[in-house]
Order: structure tokens, then sequence, then C-alpha cells
């Protein structure tokens, strides 16, 4: 089984998505960075850039703040459900205000045009650290400082808890994806190994009905602000990034309750 340390550790710069209105400093940006040895994909709206999100590999993204369809900050808040995406502002507001906004909607850094490349490239480097660390498998962060897990998948329920933060309800299709991917916290479980068990024999074999699924429920996460650590490794599947106990020996007392009575 692949290892998301794995995955991420033949990667030697991340994957880049900008989001920028403005073409010339858009295609400048894009020309640097590839360069630079960056991988990287743009879009000049909000909209673009949310419907490239869900096709494209992202390790961290540029984000401006004054985008014709809608205000960057949005753009940020709906990205700080996944700590395995970083985000760096990149925009020519100054106002102390908006920083402190953005950093507290989930910014990884505040950069106001016009950005020094080197500059940029440090801080995209500095945001790739931070990701990798954030998710990082759960055995090595073990070693270091022994964490107590703090997710709860209870599959008789149908309930995915964060302690602390809320619970959320699952439909049936929710409470498979989520039982085989808590069972292997850290692991990347691949594309194929997700749709047989989610749809098993289906002949189709499109993992857009996970995508699906996954949006739906990262949807519920958010309306309930939970920052659900499920992420997609463009290409070859996801992976929960959090220490998870599935408690399945309730449902195993219950159901011997049941054939006793």
């Amino acid at each position: 089984m692949n290892r998301l340390n794995d995955t991420m550790g033949s990667i030697s710069k991340p994957h880049i998505g900008l989001v920028e209105d403005n073409d010339d400093l858009r295609e400048d940006l894009e020309f640097l960075l590839r360069a630079n040895g960056y991988p990287v994909w743009s879009a000049a709206r909000g909209e673009s850039f949310n419907r490239q999100l869900s096709v494209a590999r992202t390790d961290v993204a540029l984000i401006d703040l004054s985008l014709p369809d809608c205000d960057g900050l949005e753009l940020i808040h709906l990205l700080r459900d996944d700590p395995a995406r970083g985000v760096i502002v990149l925009t020519a507001r100054s106002a102390l205000d908006t920083k402190l906004q953005a950093m507290r909607l989930g910014a990884d850094h505040y950069l106001t045009k016009p950005v020094d490349l080197r500059e940029l490239q440090v801080t995209i480097d500095a945001t790739w650290r931070r990701v990798c660390a954030a998710t990082e498998h759960p055995a090595q962060r073990a070693a270091n400082d022994a964490p107590a897990p703090n997710w709860l998948f209870d599959p008789f329920e149908q309930t995915l808890s964060e302690p602390g933060r809320g619970t959320l309800e699952l439909s049936g299709t929710e409470s498979i994806l989520l039982a085989m991917l808590t069972s292997h916290p850290g692991e990347l479980m691949s594309k194929e190994r997700v749709l047989e068990t989610v749809y098993p024999g289906d002949p189709s074999r499109e993992f857009h009905r996970i995508e699906v699924v996954l949006n739906r429920l990262r949807q519920k996460a958010r309306r309930q602000c939970i920052a659900l650590p499920i992420r997609s490794v463009f290409g070859k599947g996801l992976v929960f990034t959090e220490p998870c106990r599935q408690l399945e020996a309730r449902r195993q007392i219950r159901s011997s309750a049941f054939a006793r009575a």
C-alpha cells in the first residue's frame, strides 16, 4: 500500500493553483513559476478556479482578493476545509484589517503586490513544508509526540465525530466510504479500490461518482464548521489524513445481544 508521504516525498515542488484576473500578471507568474520548476495551472475568475480545484492537483493556492465574480476571501474560506492545501494571498490590498481577516480565514501567508519572485518562492516552499507536516503519516507523528486519536467513526450510528467540534450524520454511501478511509488513516486508497468498495461491480468505473459523494460530505461538514481531513490526491485516490478510531466494538456487542434475544 502506498503511503501519502511516499507520494509527497517523490515530488520536489508543490503543484500551484493560481487565480488572478490581470491577464498579463497571471501569464507572467505562470511563466516564472514554471521556469523555476513549479507545476502550475491558473484561472481568471473565482468560479473557474473552483471548478478546476476539483480536477487539478493543487498543493498551494495563490489567491488574488479582487476578482471580477467574487471576493478572494470567499475562496480562502472554502479552502480552509482541506489542511493538505496551502493558501497564499497575493493582492494589492494592503489594509491591515483585510490581512487579519484573510489569516483568520485560513491563509498561510499574505503578500502585497508587487512581490519579488524570490520572496514568493520562499513563501511557497515554506507553505509546502507546512502542508507536508500537516499530512504526515499518523505513525510518524506518534513517534514524535504520541497524539490521541481525535476523530471517531461509528459505523453503527453512521456518524463521524471530531470531539469539541461536532458530529456529522452520514448517508449509507458516505458511511461506506468513511469506513474504508478511517480504517487506514494516513494511507492512500487508490481510486480503483475506493470505487470497488463503495460501488462494487459497477461497470462504469466512473470516479466522478465518488467525487459527488465527497463534495456533498464536505459541504455538510462546512455547514457545521468542521474541517474534514480527507485529501484528494489528483490521479491517485483519497486519504484520511488524521488519526481516527472506529467504534466497531459497540456494533459487535449489540449484534451479539440481538442474537441472544
